[in-house]
C-alpha cells in the first residue's frame, strides 16, 4: 500500500512525538500517579455538573469561577465541604447559587481535588504580577 510522501512524514513525526514523551518520562524521574476510585468518582461528578464551564483546573476551562488546582490547599478538606454542601451566592448574582451537592458527592470531588492537588505543577498556573515601573 502506498502512503505517499504525507503520509510518511505524519507516522515519522507521530513516532518522533511518542519517542521523545517516553523518553522524557524516563530520563526526568517523572511518575504517572494512579487516581484513586473515590478521586476518579468525584472526577466524574466534576465532568457531570460541567464545572469546567466556570472554573480551570491546571490554566484550562473557564474563568468566571476561578482556578480550583490548588483550593485544597487553601480552603482543606472542611473548607471545600461547607462550601459545596451549603452554596453562598454567587460573587454578582442576586439570586443564582453554586450548584449544592449531597454530602457523598462533596465528598467524592473534595477527594478529586485533593488528587488535582498533590499534583506537582512547577508552579503553574502562574499568579498574578505586579506591574514594575523603572
Amino acid at each position: 500500500m502506498r502512503f505517499g510522501v504525507k503520509g510518511f512524514l505524519l507516522t515519522l513525526l507521530s513516532s518522533l512525538a511518542a519517542f521523545t514523551f517516553f523518553l522524557y518520562i524516563s530520563t526526568s524521574g517523572a511518575r504517572l500517579q494512579a487516581l484513586p476510585s473515590e478521586a476518579e468518582q468525584g472526577k466524574i461528578i466534576f465532568q457531570k455538573k460541567a464545572c469546567v464551564e466556570c472554573h480551570t483546573l491546571f490554566g484550562n476551562g473557564g474563568y468566571w469561577g476561578g482556578d480550583l488546582t490548588k483550593t485544597y490547599s487553601n480552603f482543606g478538606s472542611d473548607g471545600l465541604k461547607a462550601y459545596l454542601t451549603h452554596p453562598p451566592l454567587i460573587s454578582g448574582a442576586k439570586k443564582k447559587r453554586h450548584d449544592q451537592l449531597t454530602e457523598e458527592e462533596a465528598d467524592k470531588v473534595i477527594a478529586y481535588l485533593n488528587f488535582v492537588n498533590s499534583i506537582d505543577t512547577m508552579n503553574w498556573p502562574p499568579g498574578p504580577t505586579a506591574n514594575k515601573q523603572r
